[in-house]
């Protein structure tokens, strides 16, 4: 279905981590931009995400998601540390190493319009 959906539009955006199951789609890349912040920023944001998609009750001590939430950020703050046994930085890095298209790293807190700045010079420079 994603190969279907990317050959209706000449240009598209995919976001997410693929190691493995997207493999087959890696030589339509043009591009990779791989974006990196600290640790606790990632997890600030990724709190944020949780508390907006099921709600302050549900993941707070004693609601529904709260187990699921923890074990959750708990999960995500090893990315910096943990082996390729798991979605990582390392497993990602090992990925980075086996594509041909070009790569662009942009790692810290940026702004969107930073980060699309950065884009953008690199495609004109391209």
């Amino acid at each position: 279905m994603l190969r279907r959906s990317m050959g209706e539009s000449n240009s598209w955006a995919l976001s997410g981590s693929l190691c493995a199951w997207g493999d087959p789609l890696v030589p339509e890349f043009e591009l990779i931009v791989f974006l990196t912040v600290p640790t606790p920023i990632r997890l600030a944001r990724l709190g944020a995400r949780e508390n907006e998609r099921y709600g302050p009750q549900a993941i707070a001590p004693g609601g529904a998601h709260h187990g699921a939430h923890i074990e959750f950020l708990e999960w995500a703050a090893r990315y910096d540390t943990a082996g390729r046994e798991m979605r990582s930085r390392a497993l990602h890095e090992a990925w980075l190493a086996t594509v041909s298209c070009p790569v662009i790293r942009m790692e810290g807190e940026l702004s969107l319009r930073e980060e699309m700045t950065r884009i953008e010079q690199f495609c004109a420079a391209s």
